[in-house]
């Protein structure tokens, strides 16, 4: 059995009922397990069952207001009849009655037609209130299915966007494994967690820098060892050269020095001797200096391999560098997708609740509406039940009316004819005495 906030066996709470356009469906007390759903929060279920309070709250304060106010109109209007009872006089004759009759019937002709353009008026009012709540009933779904939609494309726009996120850190940890694969004595883990877009292409950007300048380093180091290696054999080559070609001169010199006996031949082989010893001397400087470049180029090839070595190491801790700036990053991504997630769980749970907010609103506004299409109804049926009474008492009036207006004609017409009857009496008894008249007359002349 339902129970009900309010005693609906009561006549005077089934009278505030009809009176209010309330239904005793309106008044059950629900609990708080009967407004549980699947797929619904507690918070929901919550604010349903507060709802449901308030509103039963609302109705009975509604219905014992309307009690008290009926029962005061009541008091007022049993006192004012008492009083014109009192004011009302005993004897009162039959023409002032009919004149009262016919004024009360000139008034209540007068409130019927007011009455009657009052219903007309009243009748517009509901037709076009009928029309704004099927315009409003039509708004409110085609809010309703707007909402919908719009919340089925923000769901599927945020899981659009959740998926490119993960696509795109997909790629980016690919591509920096790839291009940390490339590089030499260095192996990268496999990213667990996804990176955005911006961080990875800076990384990435980064990387390929630092790799362009090592392989250039290297190439330039492989290239100055290749030119070192061919200079030190030019050299060989140009020093073996060098050596026949002063042999050769020298056999040539102390040949001609045997062949050679006057002056102006040992002028000549002074000045060949001289020639020769300058020839000497700009070898030995230019071996010299080809020492000296050797020993450069050991140097330079030594500090080569000593920034190769440094670049080898400093590209190590970069590396790992640059892994603990990717976890840091990583973690960061997590903690700021583990943010953005309960953020999108509070504001999912916070449009629920206006949702169901909005749903309520609309469900009062509906109720209200019936409620007073309910009492509109129950006026238009008092109205129209006042209506046949006051015919009724109209058609009364008329039919007593006409029993009076006949009353009158039927004293009327007998009057007149007891007139006629006085007269033809009259008549007769003068004729009647004419002729006695006569009759005496004759006989007297007779005499």
């Amino acid at each position: 059995m339902s129970s009900y906030r309010v005693d609906i066996t009561n006549p005077k709470i089934q009278n505030a009922l009809k009176e209010l356009g309330i239904t005793p469906e309106e008044l059950i007390v629900k609990d708080i397990n009967e407004f549980f759903e699947p797929g619904i929060s507690k918070k929901i279920q919550e604010l349903r069952y507060e709802h449901h309070k308030q509103k039963l709250n609302s109705l009975s304060s509604s219905i014992q207001s309307y009690i008290k106010e009926n029962h005061k109109e009541r008091s007022r209007a049993s006192s004012q009849t008492r009083s014109t009872i009192s004011q009302y006089p005993n004897d009162v004759s039959t023409e002032r009655i009919s004149k009262q009759h016919k004024s009360s019937l000139a008034q209540k002709i007068e409130e019927e037609s007011k009455r009657r353009k009052l219903l007309e008026i009243v009748n517009k009012k509901q037709n076009r209130r009928s029309l704004i709540e099927k315009q409003l009933k039509k708004e409110i779904e085609e809010r309703k299915n707007k909402d919908e939609e719009k919340r089925k494309a923000h769901k599927e726009r945020l899981k659009m966007i959740i998926l490119e996120q993960i696509k795109k850190r997909k790629n980016i940890s690919e591509k920096v494994t790839r291009n940390y694969s490339k590089t030499p004595e260095i192996s990268i883990e496999e990213n667990k967690s996804r990176m955005p877009s911006k961080i990875g292409s800076i990384l990435e950007q980064k990387k390929e820098r630092e790799l362009e300048e090592e392989y250039q380093l290297l190439e330039r180091l492989e290239f100055l060892n290749e030119k070192v290696e061919k200079s030190a054999e030019l050299h060989e080559q140009m020093l073996k050269t060098k050596s026949e070609r002063m042999s050769y001169h020298t056999q040539k010199i102390e040949n001609k020095l045997h062949s050679i006996s006057s002056t102006k031949e040992e002028m000549e082989l002074n000045k060949a001797k001289s020639i020769v010893n300058n020839i000497i001397q700009k070898s030995l400087r230019r071996g010299k200096t080809i020492d000296d470049t050797n020993y450069r180029i050991k140097s330079t090839q030594d500090k080569l391999r000593e920034k190769q070595l440094k670049i080898r190491h400093n590209l190590k801790e970069v590396t790992q560098q640059e892994k603990e700036r990717i976890k840091n990053i990583e973690n960061k991504l997590n903690i700021s997708y583990e943010s953005v997630r309960q953020k999108q769980a509070s504001w999912l749970k916070d449009l629920e609740i206006k949702n169901e907010l909005q749903k309520m609103k609309e469900e009062d506004v509906f109720e209200s509406i019936n409620r007073k299409k309910r009492i509109e109804e129950v006026k238009r049926s008092r109205i129209l039940e006042k209506h046949s009474l006051i015919r009724q008492k109209l058609e009364a009036l008329k039919e007593e009316k006409e029993r009076y207006n006949e009353m009158k004609r039927h004293k009327a017409l007998s009057e007149a004819i007891e007139k006629d009857h006085v007269r033809n009496l009259k008549s007769r008894i003068e004729k009647t005495k004419n002729l006695a008249d006569a009759s005496l007359l004759s006989s007297i002349n007779c005499n």
